[in-house]
């Protein structure tokens, strides 16, 4: 991607846009030029890095890929102390290749194995599992206002993958995803390997055992990561899987092109309450347009919004464990993990909302 000054006309849409701040177009339009000029401007620190505004320039000028430079730069954006330590060291812990079946091919699941059961089941059987920070792409950094680790690291990370040997790998985190695909485009490092979404796998799967599905018949409220910024083409796919399921995904407020960060970028930067907030109307929004359950692709969305969803009488599932569900499979744990009080994710989850 990268920010295009030949493709910003200073209309401010972009900042105008934004889910999380009050500019009206003239004074998004000035924040862009100060931008642009390397001055010190308000939205420096009022981003909340979730990198909507690409989505909202409509010449493809990518003005958050300037904005993070700026935050770089300046050194103003802040976070917390836990949250910038758990974005600075996540790749840091032990990497390991768990074989599976010969001519399967791999999943990499970084450092985000968070959910107890997440991976049992079919869909998994003969997969080789990519487990630990060698594989972890450090695309957070966005969140902390960097994206040096990433320059930095893109290459070794694609290395080590590269070194496992598989033709195809299936990226887990969305994060992953993203950064091996458009970041590793934007920074021209060759992948030497197929890149695959996990989503467009578990579709494959269904597709595979059409005769396996058992429609769940349920409308379901769909919450997107921040990376999903990255690659637009993924939704496409991902509604073909909710078709493949039987489930509804209602049209609401923010979705789409309006979606609502899930907070763990923004409960840390922001403050818990004000985090909290955005969270509520989140979930008011799914339950107002009938929304039976709010679906989570990624792991930090589901730690972050799991509890809140549940409380507000959505069922919060994960997406492995909604195609799970479809296959007619039965779940040795909660499909979202509630009920997970192991002392390690129970800190993470308050240091995301930012109560930590």
């Amino acid at each position: 991607m990268s920010f295009n000054l030949a493709k910003c006309d200073y209309c401010g849409e972009c900042f105008e846009s934004c889910l999380y701040t009050s500019y009206d177009k003239s004074g998004a339009a000035e924040q862009m030029h100060n931008l642009v000029a390397g001055q010190k401007t308000d939205i420096i620190t009022d981003c909340v890095t979730c990198a909507a505004c690409n989505a909202y320039c409509q010449k493809g000028a990518n003005p958050f890929d300037l904005l993070l430079m700026r935050q770089e730069e300046s050194g103003l954006y802040q976070t917390t102390a836990s949250y910038k330590m758990l974005v600075d060291t996540i790749d840091q812990q032990p990497s390991e290749v768990v074989p599976g079946k010969p001519g399967f091919p791999a999943i990499n699941i970084c450092v985000v194995d968070v959910m107890p059961g997440i991976f049992e089941g079919q869909l998994f059987d003969g997969l080789t599992f990519l487990r630990g920070g060698d594989y972890e792409s450090v695309l957070g950094a966005i969140h902390v206002g960097t994206e040096l680790p990433l320059r930095k690291k893109l290459a070794a990370k694609i290395e080590a993958l590269a070194r496992t040997g598989f033709k195809e790998i299936i990226m887990y985190h969305d994060d992953c995803y993203s950064a091996y695909t458009t970041k590793a485009m934007e920074y021209r490092i060759s992948v030497p390997f197929k890149v695959k979404h996990y989503i467009e796998y578990l579709k494959d799967y269904l597709l595979a055992h059409q005769e396996k599905i058992r429609p769940l018949n349920m409308k379901i409220a769909y919450q997107q990561p921040c990376s999903s910024r990255y690659t637009p083409w993924m939704d496409a796919h991902l509604d073909e899987l909710f078709d493949l399921c039987g489930v509804k995904r209602v049209e609401r407020k923010y979705d789409r092109r309006n979606a609502l960060c899930c907070g763990s970028p923004v409960g840390p930067h922001a403050g818990a309450e004000f985090c909290a907030d955005f969270k509520s109307r989140n979930i008011e929004d799914a339950k107002e347009n009938n929304a039976e359950a709010m679906v989570f692709m990624c792991p930090f969305c589901s730690l972050q919004m799991r509890e809140e969803a549940a409380d507000a009488g959505l069922a919060p599932i994960f997406l492995t464990s909604l195609v799970r569900m479809a296959l007619g499979e039965s779940l040795s744990c909660h499909p979202a993990g509630l009920g997970d009080d192991r002392d390690m994710i129970q800190a993470a989850v308050k240091i995301v909302k930012g109560e930590m």
